[in-house]
């Protein structure tokens, strides 16, 4: 049997690597806001322990302590601080 050899370009992985200095990450072809990517996936998981804090409130499982200080913590993380606002 003969041989056959295939040549394959790689894709430049330089081009195609995150860059911290620009703020936008490479998914597939799509250019996305390194920002917003973080902020949505703190929001879901911040949201998730409120959530589940709160069934295990509801349920009684374990120390109700433990469950309510996840809830405060979670919505205070959720919740924007407040800020005085100066007069001009």
């Amino acid at each position: 049997m003969a041989e056959h050899t295939v040549e394959v370009e790689a894709p430049l992985l330089e081009n195609r690597s995150p860059s911290v200095h620009s703020g936008r990450w490479v998914i597939g072809d799509a250019h996305v806001p390194r920002e917003e990517i973080v902020f949505f996936c703190q929001i879901i998981i911040i949201s998730i322990v409120v959530i589940v804090s709160l069934v295990n409130l509801c349920l009684s499982n374990g120390p109700e302590s433990y469950w309510s200080a996840m809830v405060g913590t979670g919505l205070a993380a959720l919740l924007p601080s407040p800020k005085i606002k100066k007069k001009k």
